[in-house]
Protein backbone atom coordinates (compact mmCIF):
# COMPACT_ATOMS: atom_id res chain seq x y z
CA UNK A 1 0.00 0.00 0.00
CA UNK A 2 1.54 3.30 -0.76
CA UNK A 3 0.75 6.55 0.10
CA UNK A 4 -0.40 8.07 -2.81
CA UNK A 5 -3.51 10.11 -2.74
CA UNK A 6 -3.35 10.81 1.06
CA UNK A 7 -3.82 14.54 2.17
CA UNK A 8 -0.74 16.99 2.56
CA UNK A 9 -1.68 16.70 6.54
CA UNK A 10 -1.63 13.25 7.01
CA UNK A 11 1.79 12.58 4.97
CA UNK A 12 3.36 15.53 7.11
CA UNK A 13 3.08 13.00 10.08
CA UNK A 14 5.42 9.97 8.03
CA UNK A 15 8.16 12.77 7.48
CA UNK A 16 11.32 11.43 8.75
CA UNK A 17 12.44 12.94 11.88
CA UNK A 18 16.05 15.25 12.03
CA UNK A 19 18.69 13.01 13.02
CA UNK A 20 20.13 13.45 16.59
CA UNK A 21 22.65 15.88 17.76
CA UNK A 22 25.95 14.58 18.85
CA UNK A 23 26.20 14.92 23.32
CA UNK A 24 29.58 16.78 24.33
CA UNK A 25 31.74 14.01 26.04
CA UNK A 26 31.06 13.30 29.45
CA UNK A 27 34.05 14.33 31.75
CA UNK A 28 34.98 12.06 34.57
CA UNK A 29 35.14 13.85 37.91
CA UNK A 30 37.76 12.59 40.21
CA UNK A 31 36.21 11.93 43.86
CA UNK A 32 38.14 13.23 46.87
CA UNK A 33 40.22 10.52 48.79
CA UNK A 34 38.32 9.48 52.06
CA UNK A 35 40.15 8.27 55.16
CA UNK A 36 38.63 6.26 57.58
CA UNK A 37 37.56 7.34 61.02
CA UNK A 38 40.00 5.06 63.25
CA UNK A 39 42.62 8.00 64.06
CA UNK A 40 39.49 10.01 65.85
CA UNK A 41 38.86 6.84 68.19
CA UNK A 42 40.64 7.87 70.80
CA UNK A 43 38.41 11.00 71.05
CA UNK A 44 35.50 8.82 71.34
CA UNK A 45 33.83 9.26 75.19
CA UNK A 46 34.41 6.52 77.55
CA UNK A 47 31.42 6.92 80.04
CA UNK A 48 28.33 4.41 80.26
CA UNK A 49 25.68 5.82 78.00
CA UNK A 50 23.03 7.62 79.40
CA UNK A 51 19.97 5.94 80.87
CA UNK A 52 17.03 5.52 77.89
CA UNK A 53 13.93 6.86 78.72
CA UNK A 54 11.43 4.46 78.16
CA UNK A 55 8.92 5.20 75.33
CA UNK A 56 5.85 3.88 74.31
CA UNK A 57 4.46 3.75 70.62
CA UNK A 58 0.98 4.07 70.24
CA UNK A 59 0.45 1.13 68.75
CA UNK A 60 1.99 -0.67 72.33
CA UNK A 61 0.00 1.81 74.46
CA UNK A 62 -3.09 0.13 72.65
CA UNK A 63 -2.30 -3.21 72.63
CA UNK A 64 -1.03 -2.41 76.44
CA UNK A 65 -4.43 -1.24 77.11
CA UNK A 66 -5.96 -3.92 74.92
CA UNK A 67 -4.10 -6.56 77.41
CA UNK A 68 -5.03 -4.77 80.64
CA UNK A 69 -8.65 -5.47 79.53
CA UNK A 70 -8.82 -8.73 78.76
CA UNK A 71 -7.30 -10.16 81.99
CA UNK A 72 -9.39 -7.16 84.20
CA UNK A 73 -12.42 -9.58 82.41
CA UNK A 74 -10.74 -12.53 82.91
CA UNK A 75 -9.71 -11.95 86.74
CA UNK A 76 -13.91 -10.43 87.03
CA UNK A 77 -15.14 -13.73 85.29
CA UNK A 78 -12.96 -16.05 87.55
CA UNK A 79 -15.09 -14.43 90.80
CA UNK A 80 -18.18 -14.53 88.99
CA UNK A 81 -17.26 -18.26 87.97
CA UNK A 82 -16.16 -18.93 91.69
CA UNK A 83 -18.86 -17.86 93.25
CA UNK A 84 -21.84 -19.28 91.38
CA UNK A 85 -23.48 -22.20 92.62
CA UNK A 86 -26.06 -23.23 90.25
CA UNK A 87 -27.86 -25.52 93.16
CA UNK A 88 -28.27 -22.61 95.14
CA UNK A 89 -29.93 -20.27 91.94
CA UNK A 90 -33.42 -19.69 92.70
CA UNK A 91 -34.52 -19.32 89.01
CA UNK A 92 -33.22 -22.50 88.19
CA UNK A 93 -35.32 -24.90 90.20
CA UNK A 94 -36.89 -27.83 89.37
CA UNK A 95 -36.31 -31.30 87.37
CA UNK A 96 -35.41 -30.18 83.94
CA UNK A 97 -36.56 -33.46 82.84
CA UNK A 98 -39.88 -32.51 83.56
CA UNK A 99 -39.45 -28.82 82.17
CA UNK A 100 -40.76 -27.19 78.91
CA UNK A 101 -38.78 -24.23 77.14
CA UNK A 102 -42.04 -22.25 75.27
CA UNK A 103 -40.39 -19.76 73.17
CA UNK A 104 -42.20 -16.72 70.95
CA UNK A 105 -44.54 -16.10 73.20
CA UNK A 106 -46.64 -13.40 72.71
CA UNK A 107 -45.58 -10.24 75.24
CA UNK A 108 -49.48 -9.83 76.51
CA UNK A 109 -49.36 -13.34 77.49
CA UNK A 110 -49.50 -14.17 80.96
CA UNK A 111 -48.57 -16.60 83.15
CA UNK A 112 -52.30 -17.90 83.98
CA UNK A 113 -53.33 -18.01 80.26
CA UNK A 114 -50.09 -20.48 79.60
CA UNK A 115 -50.76 -22.40 82.36
CA UNK A 116 -54.75 -22.90 81.31
CA UNK A 117 -53.31 -24.05 77.81
CA UNK A 118 -50.63 -26.70 78.55
CA UNK A 119 -53.21 -28.07 81.58
CA UNK A 120 -54.49 -29.99 78.71
CA UNK A 121 -51.40 -32.41 78.62
CA UNK A 122 -51.20 -32.93 82.62
CA UNK A 123 -51.20 -31.14 86.00
CA UNK A 124 -47.90 -28.70 85.96
CA UNK A 125 -45.99 -28.00 88.82
CA UNK A 126 -45.12 -24.64 87.97
CA UNK A 127 -44.89 -22.05 85.47
CA UNK A 128 -41.89 -19.38 85.08
CA UNK A 129 -42.32 -16.64 82.63
CA UNK A 130 -39.00 -14.96 82.06
CA UNK A 131 -39.23 -10.87 82.75
CA UNK A 132 -36.65 -8.13 81.74
CA UNK A 133 -35.43 -5.59 84.68
CA UNK A 134 -37.92 -3.22 83.99
CA UNK A 135 -40.82 -6.10 84.23
CA UNK A 136 -41.72 -6.51 80.42
CA UNK A 137 -42.33 -10.48 79.34
CA UNK A 138 -38.77 -11.61 77.34
CA UNK A 139 -41.29 -13.72 74.95
CA UNK A 140 -40.34 -17.42 76.63
CA UNK A 141 -41.55 -19.53 79.59
CA UNK A 142 -40.41 -22.51 81.33
CA UNK A 143 -42.98 -24.84 82.31
CA UNK A 144 -42.71 -27.59 84.48
CA UNK A 145 -45.33 -30.48 84.83
CA UNK A 146 -45.84 -33.01 87.63
CA UNK A 147 -44.95 -36.19 85.56
CA UNK A 148 -41.91 -36.91 82.15
CA UNK A 149 -44.99 -38.67 80.32
CA UNK A 150 -47.28 -35.21 80.58
CA UNK A 151 -44.04 -32.90 79.01
CA UNK A 152 -43.53 -35.70 76.27
CA UNK A 153 -46.94 -35.50 75.37
CA UNK A 154 -47.32 -31.69 75.52
CA UNK A 155 -44.25 -31.79 73.26
CA UNK A 156 -45.47 -34.20 70.51
CA UNK A 157 -48.86 -32.12 70.29
CA UNK A 158 -47.86 -28.70 69.97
Amino acid sequence: MSAQGLPAHILALFTPRPPPQPLPPTVVKTSPKFSGCAEYVEFFSTDAPPVREPWESPLERKARRHREKVQAHKDAQAKIIAAYDPHKDPNASGDPFKTLFVGRISYDTTEKKLKREFEVFGAIKKVHMVYDQKGKPRGYAFIEFEHERDLKNAYKQD
